[in-house]
């Protein structure tokens, strides 16, 4: 399957990604000695942006990636045409509007303004270099953003101590980046045709009306601690909490965000890939559940070194999340098949409920503390993903039981591991276990397909 290969290339941009990551963390908090209140504010201008994006951009990049045909490049032309021109209005006149509502500073509007029309930009181009299955280019885009970004803001940081060194760095790496692809896809926005737009928008009304609303509950409910955060705990809070996030988000990017990237073009335009890949879910787990029990048990030890002594108050949120973060890492590739089957308003009635969850873990145990509250919102996001999880085999008539028992074992342990010191042992166990299976079936695969795998002129790699 190609679909291993384009993926293999993901995963190591992804993997240079978190170490470029990471490095910026010393500088700016050991020797820039930024707060962690900087960080809280500079995650609550990034929420807002993104809240709004889930909305503006109408699903219109996914909708593109999800149909069936291969597109022309005057298809290519005009759909980044009318995505910029659509989501660049809806998205200024909504943030100009929250910014009246909120009596935001001058300096929000232009931080969240920026970031939001350079981050358009690059998912325009994205979208389009999915489409075109050039996963390839889309790593080094991707390497080059965060190194852009890391490499920015510490140079920005030096001068301007605020969050202002933040948006700066988001904002030109997502230029250039996009930049970077737009030379790669080689599509250039044409004059607008009202009839291709209409037949975009009727062609995919599922995913534009119900996706969007999915993705609007979704995004909400995903920021939704950095909204109550901010309102109950304050920004100190919601900096430990941000950089808490952030660590776990790193995690994901290794090899989650590059699933649910990859996925969606094998699962919509072939059947055959589509059932594959679901029989073999259950590898992903064997693959990530070490690296999120790693980072919970391990946080005493490398979040001083990181983070500084004196943020150790980022270890207890950590541990929290990492359940949450994992069954967000394993079960969110699986939800292409929402897309794929136009299964988009059961999607959307899922995240009602999921945000209705969420909401209630904070009005109803903010009063008992942070840590509480977080480990609610953690259970019931962890539960409402596994369900998402199991629909989607359903789907795709594709039997889940062996994957849903490996999956729901490992969130249990990683719940009863990270919140009580006494399971801590079997969590170790299964730790060595599934990085021993993970290991053997690498090493299959490996001895099947030789260097394939690592070929990028080569038409498929084998994973049985």
């Amino acid at each position: 399957m190609r679909i291993i290969k384009d993926t293999f290339f993901m995963l190591i941009s992804n993997l240079a990604i978190v170490i470029l990551s990471i490095i910026q963390y010393p500088i700016l908090l050991r020797i820039y000695d930024f707060p962690p209140e900087i960080f809280g504010i500079f995650q609550y201008i990034f929420s807002v942006v993104l809240t709004i994006t889930a909305f503006s951009y109408l699903s219109l990049h996914n909708a593109i990636v999800a149909e069936r045909e291969e597109h022309s490049p005057h298809q290519r032309e005009q759909f980044l045409s009318w995505f910029l021109i659509i989501t660049n209005a809806i998205g200024f006149l909504s943030l100009i509007i929250f910014a009246i509502i909120k009596k935001s500073s001058s300096s929000f509007i232009i931080s969240a303004l920026s970031i939001y029309i350079s981050s358009s930009f690059f998912n325009a181009y994205y979208a389009l270099a999915r489409d075109k299955k050039f996963f390839g280019r889309i790593s080094i885009a991707t390497v080059a953003q965060s190194f852009f970004k890391i490499i920015l803001t510490i140079a920005a940081g030096y001068f301007i101590r605020n969050e202002i060194a933040l948006v700066c760095g988001m904002v030109v790496a997502n230029f250039a980046s996009a930049y970077y692809i737009y030379r790669k896809v080689k599509v250039r926005p044409s004059f607008l045709e009202f009839q291709y737009i209409k037949k975009f928008l009727q062609d995919n009304r599922q995913i534009v009306i119900f996706q969007t609303l999915s993705n609007l509950l979704n995004t909400f409910s995903y920021n939704l601690p950095v909204f109550l955060i901010e309102k109950y705990f304050g920004n100190y809070a919601l900096g430990l909490y941000s950089l808490a996030y952030r660590t776990l988000l790193m995690a994901n990017r290794i090899f989650s965000q590059v699933a649910t990237q990859t996925f969606l073009p094998y699962m919509s335009k072939s059947p055959d890939d589509e059932k594959t890949i679901l029989e073999k879910y259950h590898y992903l787990a064997l693959l990530l559940f070490p690296i999120y029990f790693a980072i919970g048990s391990f946080a005493r030890y490398y979040v001083p070194f990181i983070f500084g002594v004196k943020n150790a108050g980022i270890i207890p949120i950590i541990k929290i999340i990492v359940p949450w973060m994992f069954a967000v890492a394993v079960c969110n590739p699986a939800t292409s098949a929402y897309f794929v089957h136009r299964k988009n308003f059961e999607l959307l009635v899922v995240n009602i409920l999921l945000l209705a969850a969420r909401l209630l873990s904070f009005i109803l145990f903010a009063d008992e503390g942070l840590h509480l509250a977080l480990k609610i919102f953690s259970a019931a996001s962890a539960f409402f993903f596994t369900i998402i999880f199991v629909r989607s085999y359903t789907f795709a008539k594709v039997k889940y039981i062996k994957a849903l028992t490996i999956i729901a074992s490992m969130e249990v342990i990683l719940f009863a591991s990270m919140l009580w010191e006494e399971f801590m042992p079997v969590g170790y166990a299964a730790m060595v276990i599934s990085l021993y299976l993970a290991i053997r079936i690498g090493i299959k695969v490996i001895r099947k397909n030789g260097l394939r795998i690592f070929n990028p002129s080569s038409k498929s790699v084998d994973m049985e």
